[in-house]
């Protein structure tokens, strides 16, 4: 598949090989397994503490709810995003 400008290579990956993913029909192991994918991503992260000013995180805030997601996950994704691109 072309590489799409706003992916970036990990999401790239999922992308690519989306349609080759096993078909489940066991709905229970399929929990299990993202349970346990989620617990590892859980426990690969890293508490930080940082000074931001509150008119920043007021328009984070905003942004991710547009985005209906919760602020922190917001930030998480934008330091990805960044720390992933060169």
């Amino acid at each position: 598949m072309a590489k799409k400008d706003n992916l970036d290579l990990y999401e790239q990956d999922l992308e690519d090989n989306f349609g080759r993913l096993p078909v489940t029909s066991n709905k229970n192991k399929l929990i299990n397994q993202l349970q346990d994918a989620a617990k590892k991503h859980l426990q690969d992260k890293k508490p930080i503490t940082i000074r931001v000013s509150a008119h920043d995180i007021e328009i984070i805030k905003i942004k991710a709810s547009k985005c209906g997601i919760p602020y922190q996950t917001y930030l998480n994704m934008l330091i990805h995003k960044d720390a992933t691109s060169f």
